[in-house]
C-alpha cells in the first residue's frame, strides 16, 4: 500500500508523572502501529529528568502514514532500572492517526502537550509534548476534515490486549474484503458468500476477545 504522505514528529520534552521520584533517566518511544505486522518504531536517547520533573530531547522523527489513514501513534515513556541499560515503561498514551493528520489539514501543524496513563488506564498527570506536521505524497489528494476539532486531538489509554484484537481484526477484514473483491471479479459467487462469513466471524472474534478482556479488568 502506497504512503499517502509523511508524518514529522519533533519530540520536545516530557514530564515525569507527580509522586515518581524513582525515574532519573528516561526517554520517549513512538511507535506507529498500523497492523500486527506493520510496526514503525523509534525512541530518543536517555535523558536526565531535571529539578522540576522535565526531560527535553529536541528530536525529530519521520513515520510513512498509508491511505486509509487507520494507524495508532503511541507514545511510551521508559526509564532506566539499571546500569545494565534495562528499561521499563513508565506511562504511555495512543492518538489516532486519522484524528492528527485530519487536525493538521483543518488548523496547521500541531504544538500540543499529550497526557500519558498507567497500564490500568489511568490518567498520570505527567504528558509528552509533540510539535507534529504531515507532508502529504500528492498535494492535490483531500486529506480527511477534521469533525472532531479539539476533541479528536485528546490522546487515550489502551491496553495491549484490546489493542492487539482491534488491530488483528481490521488487518484480517481487510484482507478478506480484498480476497472477496478478486473472486468477484473472477465471478466467483461461491468464494464470494464464503469470504462475506468469514469477516463477519473475524469482527465477531475480536469483539468476543474485547469483551473476555473487559470482564478479566
Amino acid at each position: 500500500m502506497a504512503p499517502a504522505g509523511t508524518m514529522i514528529i519533533h519530540v520536545v520534552k516530557a514530564t515525569v508523572p507527580p509522586g515518581d521520584t524513582g525515574t532519573k533517566r528516561a526517554c520517549v518511544k513512538l511507535e506507529l502501529r498500523d497492523g500486527p505486522e506493520d510496526r514503525q518504531k523509534v525512541k530518543t536517547k536517555m535523558q536526565d529528568v531535571d529539578r522540576a520533573m522535565c526531560l527535553t530531547f529536541r528530536e525529530t522523527f519521520e513515520f510513512d502514514v498509508n491511505e486509509t489513514y487507520s494507524g495508532e501513534l503511541r507514545l511510551q515513556l521508559f526509564k532506566r532500572k539499571s546500569i545494565m541499560g534495562d528499561k521499563a515503561a513508565v506511562a504511555n498514551a495512543g492518538v489516532y492517526v486519522k484524528n492528527v493528520v485530519s487536525y493538521i489539514n483543518s488548523n496547521g501543524s500541531i504544538d500540543k502537550e499529550f497526557k500519558l496513563f498507567s497500564k490500568e488506564g489511568e490518567a498520570l498527570g505527567g504528558n509528552v509534548r509533540l510539535k507534529i506536521d504531515f507532508k502529504p505524497a500528492d498535494p492535490t489528494t483531500p486529506l480527511p476534515a477534521d469533525t472532531a476539532v479539539h476533541g479528536g486531538m485528546k490522546s487515550h489509554a489502551y491496553t495491549e490486549d484490546e489493542a492487539a484484537a482491534k488491530l488483528q481484526a481490521r488487518f484480517r477484514g481487510m484482507k478478506t474484503r480484498k480476497e472477496l473483491d478478486e473472486k468477484k471479479k473472477k465471478g466467483g459467487v461461491k468464494g464470494a458468500v464464503v469470504a462475506v462469513v468469514a469477516v463477519a466471524v473475524a469482527g465477531a472474534g475480536a469483539m468476543l476477545v474485547r469483551k473476555r478482556g473487559k470482564e478479566k479488568r
